[in-house]
């Protein structure tokens, strides 16, 4: 076995928080509904008024914000997902596992982060829970 692969836990304890807490602020903070909500951008379908009907019509083309949106969503809503791709761009800085090769680190950061975001997150949102005042 090769001496060099360890484990920096002060390394990977950053990494952990850092992961979380931006998976945190940007999928479920209530400072970026703002965002998550999509209504500042721009909408490619409109409504014909007065309506021939008793409803107002959408034109046939497709809405970039649901677009973003679902696209938005489904990477966020998964905390292992967003985990794995913030352990890639936070393993350009952070190594918290020394597995040899420059490229095999960067890919253990984001394996590592598969696993420690869902983790950090769960107990975090647990605490919330039990200290929840009614």
């Amino acid at each position: 076995m090769n001496q060099n692969m360890t484990i920096d836990l002060h390394q990977l304890a950053l990494f952990t928080l850092l992961g979380t807490a931006i998976h945190w602020l940007v999928a479920r903070s209530q400072i970026m509904k703002w965002f998550w909500d999509l209504r500042w951008w721009p909408v490619k379908g409109t409504k014909r008024w007065p309506p021939l009907t008793s409803e107002p019509i959408l034109e046939a083309t497709p809405c970039i914000r649901n677009a973003l949106r679902e696209l938005f969503s489904d990477l966020l809503a998964c905390a292992a997902c967003s985990g794995f791709w913030l352990g890639l761009i936070l393993g350009i800085r952070i190594h918290p596992l020394h597995l040899g090769p420059r490229w095999l680190d960067w890919l253990g950061a984001g394996l590592a982060g598969v696993v420690v975001v869902p983790i950090l997150e769960g107990v975090l949102l647990w605490g919330l829970q039990a200290s929840h005042i009614d």
